[in-house]
């Protein structure tokens, strides 16, 4: 959906829409398996995913929400 709306998006944030895109599409993959582990191989939720990974996930969080924040309060700022 963002990649289709690329053309729309203030500079800053098409400079980074291709590797928002994959952001949010590995997320989406994860999110049951972090809510709800993998069921079927009884593997809870908090075993699923090692630390490094979920902080390394959290850190690429930190730094889009930095640029969308930074670029809406340019762009609300007009």
């Amino acid at each position: 959906m963002i990649l289709s709306k690329k053309h729309r998006l203030p500079a800053e944030l098409t400079e980074e829409a291709e590797s928002l895109a994959e952001f949010i599409k590995e997320l989406a993959i994860v999110r049951g398996p972090a809510l709800y582990g993998y069921e079927r191989e009884g593997i809870a939720a908090s075993k699923a995913f090692k630390r490094e990974c979920t902080e390394n996930k959290l850190k690429e969080s930190k730094r889009f929400i930095g640029i969308i924040k930074t670029t809406l309060e340019r762009v609300l700022s007009k």
